[in-house]
């Protein structure tokens, strides 16, 4: 994660050149920008989000009917977005884990329990041998208590 990333620059004490060979197309993707306040100091909320539960949930049908929860990072998000509302699918809700380590338990436990009904998914552009699915899944049945996860990529 940038922020990570960036964060972890600032507070060495060596100061060294940051490289970020990454695709730039995010920086057009108007949903992936971020206001203002999510970088000002806020007591009620923490500047960093280790998950991002679905950020639009009025835009489907209540927690109990989704049949699907995808959990994802990184910049596919923005792509299942987009295609979840050109086909007007409601019963998918998308998770962004924005921090993989250390795994937010806690959190993915949160979201999977407030989707008793749904099939659990782990969505990621890489093949299955790359990517963030081999650390993630040893880490899913813990904090989702033994219900199946499945693996959607390339």
């Amino acid at each position: 994660n940038y922020v990570h990333m960036l964060r972890s620059q600032l507070h060495r004490d060596v100061r060294k050149p940051l490289i970020i060979p990454t695709p730039k197309w995010l920086l057009r993707v108007e949903p992936s920008f971020s206001p203002l306040s999510d970088f000002t100091t806020n007591a009620e909320t923490p500047r960093f989000k280790r998950l991002i539960p679905e950020a639009f949930p009025g835009d489907i049908v209540a927690p109990k009917s989704v049949k699907r929860v995808v959990f994802c990072t990184g910049q596919v998000y923005y792509s299942l977005l987009a295609d979840r509302n050109a086909e007007k699918i409601k019963d998918v809700a998308l998770v962004r884990i924005e921090q993989l380590y250390p795994f937010p338990f806690d959190l993915v436990t949160q979201q999977a329990n407030l989707y008793p009904n749904a099939e659990i998914i782990w969505c990621q552009e890489e093949p299955l041998n790359m990517g963030a699915w081999s650390f993630v899944s040893a880490h899913f049945p813990t904090a989702i208590k033994g219900r199946p996860v499945r693996y959607t990529g390339r």
